[in-house]
């Protein structure tokens, strides 16, 4: 499950996004500006997600079909395609309509933001809409066809555009955060690009269907199962974005930036091996081998966890020393924000690395009601608890409140998992007899 190969790739990754923060501290600090970039990222991942609702399934299926031929498998990918290509459409045509109302969503009506400049760079990144959902059927199935390198290069892709463009804002007298935004969609599509001639590579032909046997199915259970994970995905973006509105100017830059170097972590200590884990969870699944699934959660979790807890404790005490590199203007106070709201987002994001292996389980066995039950759950009492905290712990009330919930949702997860795999693995046993 390990391989160095992916985590250098993901290192290489990792570290071109390291460089583009480090430039993006140096320009734009903490402040109006970075408020509204980096919001418009956050709005931009969730929006992201909800188009998932049509495709997500898309390695399981994939895995199914090929299970019964290769050519069922290659029938199935032409209609996730048209469908991917359908959701990327109208996704662009709603943003670009509707992108005043998705803000309030999100913010609601505080004065604290500068909302034009939010405005525009949404309506930059809806063209990058248009791209993702084919973007992520075609990187599932090079995940299913095992190569698990090339994805994580065209992921290198647009961080790289990005890089170019934060390096000509730091090289030149201009201070205009679009240019960040346009070299990010122009590496997508590039990416886009690129990812078709890979699965050409494969000898899997590109075709647009719009049915195929298990069109429906795969619709109806990436419906199902995304609903299920966006009741969370969806619901704590704006909720975390409401509540951190109405503190002072830099909130949010605090939380965002602690939030992206987290994330950091987690994609080059975390990320490739939760690719392959992902990968071989769905082929032993379709080949009913699953006296093998408790090896293969035990193997993960004490790789993933252990990297995590090294590098987030390396990560917490080198960011005194790294900010103020970073941006000449960061405080004192500004540091102290950031590190302690790192050190709770890290052990969140551990809870989370902890519960995916159970979550994989359900994901495979396309256990879609317990995900709606879970993650409503969790958006109510993450809610409910930030409100509530906030009162005397200020902006940190969030962080106390998402820890309480996702323990909770731990809980739920391994529960069901558990006994998802116990009645799979008794009905074989008596099948065998």
């Amino acid at each position: 499950m390990f391989n160095a190969k992916y985590n250098l790739l993901a290192l290489l990754q990792v570290g071109i996004g390291l460089f583009n923060f480090v430039l993006f501290i140096k320009i734009f600090g903490v402040s109006a500006v970075s408020d509204a970039y980096l919001l418009s990222i956050a709005i931009f991942t969730t929006l992201q997600l909800l188009q998932l609702l049509a495709c997500e399934q898309v390695l399981y299926f994939y895995n199914d079909a090929k299970a019964i031929s290769v050519e069922a498998g290659y029938l199935f990918y032409h209609s996730a395609l048209f469908v991917g290509l359908l959701t990327g459409i109208v996704s662009l045509i709603l943003c670009q309509l509707f992108v005043g109302g998705i803000i309030w969503v999100f913010v609601g009506d505080t004065t604290q933001l500068d909302f034009e400049l939010l405005e525009s760079l949404l309506l930059i990144m809806s063209f990058e809409l248009f791209l993702y959902p084919v973007i992520y059927i075609n990187q599932k199935i090079l995940n299913a066809e095992m190569r698990f390198s090339l994805p994580y290069i065209l992921n290198i892709i647009p961080i790289t555009l990005v890089l170019f463009g934060s390096i000509y804002l730091t090289l030149s007298d201009v201070v205009n955060i679009e240019i960040l935004a346009y070299a990010k969609l122009i590496g997508a599509g590039l990416a886009c690009f690129l990812a078709f001639i890979a699965i050409m590579k494969c000898d899997i032909p590109i075709k647009l269907r719009i049915q195929s046997e298990y069109t429906i199915s795969f619709i109806k259970n990436s419906f199902s199962m995304r609903f299920g994970h966006n009741v969370h995905n969806f619901l704590f973006m704006p909720i975390t974005t409401n509540i951190l509105s109405t503190f002072p100017q830099g909130s949010l830059s605090y939380f965002y930036y602690a939030h992206r170097i987290v994330l950091i972590i987690v994609s080059v200590a975390v990320g490739p091996s939760m690719t392959v884990f992902q990968s071989r969870m769905a082929t032993i699944w379709s080949n009913n081998l699953f006296e093998q699934v408790r090896v293969l959660i035990s193997k993960f979790l004490s790789i993933a966890s252990g990297l995590m807890v090294v590098a987030s404790v390396v990560a917490y005490l080198l960011l005194p020393h790294f900010l103020p590199l970073a941006s000449s203007d960061m405080t004192l106070e500004n540091i102290i924000h950031i590190q302690l709201m790192f050190l709770g987002l890290a052990v969140w994001q551990l809870i989370i690395i902890i519960e995916s292996g159970y979550v994989t389980v359900l994901v495979t066995n396309k256990s879609s009601l317990i995900f709606l039950m879970a993650n409503g759950l969790f958006s109510v009492m993450y809610y409910l608890l930030s409100i509530t905290l906030t009162e005397p712990f200020g902006m940190y009330g969030i962080v106390y409140g998402l820890l309480i919930s996702q323990i909770i949702n731990f809980i739920i997860y391994a529960f069901f998992a558990k006994r998802v795999l116990s009645k799979k693995m008794t009905s074989q046993k008596q099948y065998c007899e």
